[in-house]
């Protein structure tokens, strides 16, 4: 049971991970959406199966909501420092690399230094997060 749980964990957290890959609204309200409903169902898996490791269930339904928060913090901060939305290079960008305005960014944007900081930032600072959670209250 605990294979498919974890596999289920593992799609949605692709899932709402691909978020920077956009800037459209419809598409953001859906993985808040999604990541509700998941955070919903681990905490109800946690009780109905009265799991004494219940607060792993609920820090891995968390783990979505994490992701988006770090996000929209990193995206939040450099967007007061580059005063542009940062984008998330997430094939074989480099620097300089046109955009091309498909992903709902400006046609002539092309992928600086800050966007390759965002990336690099928001690879990490979600499982430092839920490692953080793990180390406080599952040991």
């Amino acid at each position: 049971m605990e294979i498919i749980y974890f596999i289920i964990f593992l799609i949605v957290y692709l899932y709402v991970f691909f978020i920077a890959e956009t800037m459209k609204k419809d598409r953001y309200k859906n993985r808040i959406i999604v990541s509700i409903i998941f955070f919903f169902f681990s905490v109800l898996y946690s009780l109905i199966f009265f799991n004494p490791k219940w607060i792993n269930y609920t820090i891995l339904g968390l783990t979505p909501i994490i992701v988006l928060l770090s996000y929209e913090f990193l995206k939040n901060i450099l967007k007061s420092w580059i005063d542009k939305y940062p984008y998330m290079p997430s094939r074989m960008e480099g620097l300089g690399f046109k955009i091309g305005g498909s992903n709902g960014y400006p046609k002539n944007r092309k992928v600086t230094k800050a966007d390759v900081l965002f990336g690099c930032l928001f690879l990490i600072l979600p499982g430092l997060i839920i490692m953080f959670l793990y180390k406080l209250f599952v040991n």
